[in-house]
């Protein structure tokens, strides 16, 4: 199974994609984790991505497709958090998604999780004017990337307790699961 979590900045992709990936024993990629990995080792690529994410900007496509490519393997895994442009798309349909987990949260949840989130992980792209920037090309981008995976979408309402999010997901992917066997 080939699975990637999308949703809004706070939506519950990282906490989801865990689940999952336990539940249903895939690999987890975690995009964000990764680009954060490597702001903190300092590399050269590492260097170039803090001057993007660290103002909310989309990191350059060629370092994020570089550093997932890494530790993507050829199935049995789930990416939290890609494609999030429509130039990742090109990347994610050779990786053969076989579903997408769409995450919704209104706008007012999203500030609240994040203020949240800030106060305990203190990372850099949670502050307000980078979060502003996150979400601007959240708004941007995902209408083309929902509808190009738009057979594949699996759209689920984040803003209910983390029980019944997963549950809602693992219920629909058990459904694909017989279907496609």
């Amino acid at each position: 199974m080939r699975l990637t979590v999308l949703g809004i900045q706070g939506s519950g992709k990282g906490t989801q994609s865990k689940l999952l990936a336990q539940h249903f024993g895939l690999k987890r990629i975690a995009v964000g984790d990764l680009l954060r990995k490597e702001i903190k080792k300092q590399t050269k690529e590492g260097k170039i991505l803090a001057k993007y994410m660290n103002k909310g900007e989309m990191a350059p496509n060629q370092i994020v497709n570089k550093v997932i490519a890494k530790v993507l393997p050829k199935d049995n895994f789930i990416i939290d958090g890609f494609p999030r442009d429509r130039r990742q798309l090109k990347v994610a349909d050779k990786d053969k998604i076989d579903r997408v987990i769409f995450i919704s949260l209104p706008k007012k949840e999203v500030y609240k999780r994040i203020q949240l989130r800030r106060k305990i992980e203190k990372r850099k792209d949670d502050e307000q004017s980078a979060l502003d920037e996150r979400l601007r090309l959240f708004y941007q981008e995902s209408p083309y990337i929902l509808a190009h995976f738009k057979d594949k979408l699996i759209k689920i309402n984040g803003n209910q307790p983390i029980k019944k999010v997963f549950s809602e997901i693992q219920s629909k992917l058990e459904l694909f699961l017989k279907v496609s066997n």
